[in-house]
């Protein structure tokens, strides 16, 4: 057989097995009492599917998407059902780990399907498996009760008092109020986001699901170190301003200098790193939208 008829053969047997794929239709109920999925689901954290009433929830996420993944090892040949039902509890297992990693307790209006939006009937889904890697994602909200609210907060309070420490090897503390007291900061902030330090924020409706880190750094040049500091800090405050803008978030809430991996031992200071020509701030913060 010539490399031609070989070419021809294998491309047929290609666009036969892509004429004959069918979605499948599955059931979200069926595929929760399977025994891999049930032991991906965590007792304590509660999970609301589609429209399912929910309690009221004072710590709730923007929504976010939950990927589950299942390999086919044929070469030409289509994934199967099996692979469809695999890769719905793999998302179902990252969903679970993303609550219990930022300690939620709950995840609403979850719902399920393959590409870039969700099927609106939420008990059930039609998958397509694919060639090499059949996807299904399970989009959510991340949610937490009084009392995992009152953990988080409990936590965060725990980082604002942390034992006292001298600055890392080549840095210096300068503090927050410098920042907040530059003329330059109203302009950065603009008219509609607000900048919250350390354990403070708002009431807010929604929050991004974990905290960034931002990091800048200016050319020291002549300036003095703690200029160099301040410039630093309100060129990472840009980037931020930045970021929330671009998704669609009005605030920057808890916001605390992140050096080398770790806080500030004070929430009001901020850890500058003096190179020999730069000055270099890192902050985290999480984002969110005010009531």
């Amino acid at each position: 057989m010539t490399p031609r008829h070989l070419l021809t053969l294998v491309l047929a047997s290609l666009a036969l097995c892509a004429h004959a794929a069918e979605p499948f239709q599955l059931k979200v109920s069926e595929l929760l009492q399977s025994e891999r999925a049930q032991k991906f689901l965590d007792p304590s954290i509660k999970l609301y599917w589609g429209d399912a009433p929910t309690p009221p929830f004072p710590e709730i996420t923007r929504q976010d998407i939950n990927t589950g993944l299942s390999m086919n090892s044929g070469l030409f040949s289509r994934g199967s059902k099996e692979h469809c039902i695999a890769a719905f509890e793999n998302a179902l297992d990252t969903l679970v780990k993303t609550a219990r990693s930022g300690g939620f307790d709950a995840a609403f209006d979850i719902r399920v399907g393959q590409g870039r939006t969700p099927t609106n009937d939420f008990e059930s889904f039609q998958c397509t498996p694919a060639y090499t890697a059949t996807d299904v994602r399970l989009w959510a909200s991340f949610a937490m009760t009084p009392d995992a609210a009152q953990r988080f907060a409990q936590a965060q309070l725990k980082q604002a008092s942390l034992p006292a420490r001298e600055p890392a090897k080549g840095a210096i503390f300068m503090p927050v109020a410098s920042v907040v007291a530059s003329p330059e900061l109203k302009k950065i902030l603009g008219r509609h986001v607000r900048a919250y330090w350390g354990t403070e924020a708002p009431e807010y409706d929604e929050r991004s699901l974990n905290p960034d880190d931002y990091s800048e750094e200016v050319t020291i040049g002549t300036l003095a170190p703690e200029e160099a500091c301040r410039q630093a800090a309100l060129k990472t405050l840009g980037v931020m301003v930045k970021a929330a803008r671009k998704d669609d978030f009005d605030s920057i809430i808890r916001i605390r200098s992140y050096h080398r991996d770790q806080f500030a031992p004070n929430p009001t200071d901020i850890e500058c790193e003096l190179g020999k020509k730069e000055a270099s701030v890192t902050l985290r913060a999480f984002m969110a939208n005010r009531k």
